[in-house]
């Protein structure tokens, strides 16, 4: 089920932090609820390299569209990133 980006606005917004950007939830999500679709360009090359990049193994990379292109990790995360792939080559703005 798509999220439309007015559905998404109101359930995380991007935000300053001392080292850039970053983003924040709008409010609490339940246990294995479903935040957003990370949305992106798949990189297939292992030199590849960008400040937003997220590593999918074997030389691959996830150029991540707005807003989640701003995710930040942690050492102590409070939700998880699950990865699957599709033939559909969706562009950066959807």
């Amino acid at each position: 089920m798509r999220q439309s980006t007015r559905k998404r606005a109101h359930t995380v917004h991007i935000g300053r932090t001392p080292l850039g950007r970053g983003l924040f939830a709008c409010r609490r999500f339940r246990p294995q609820q479903v935040i957003g679709v990370v949305r992106g360009q798949v990189i297939d090359d292992p030199d590849y390299s960008s400040d937003y990049c997220m590593e999918l193994g074997e030389g691959r990379s996830l150029e991540p569209a707005a807003p989640f292109r701003y995710l930040n990790h942690g050492c102590e995360p409070n939700c998880e990133l699950f990865c699957w792939e599709t033939d559909d080559p969706a562009p950066l703005d959807r």
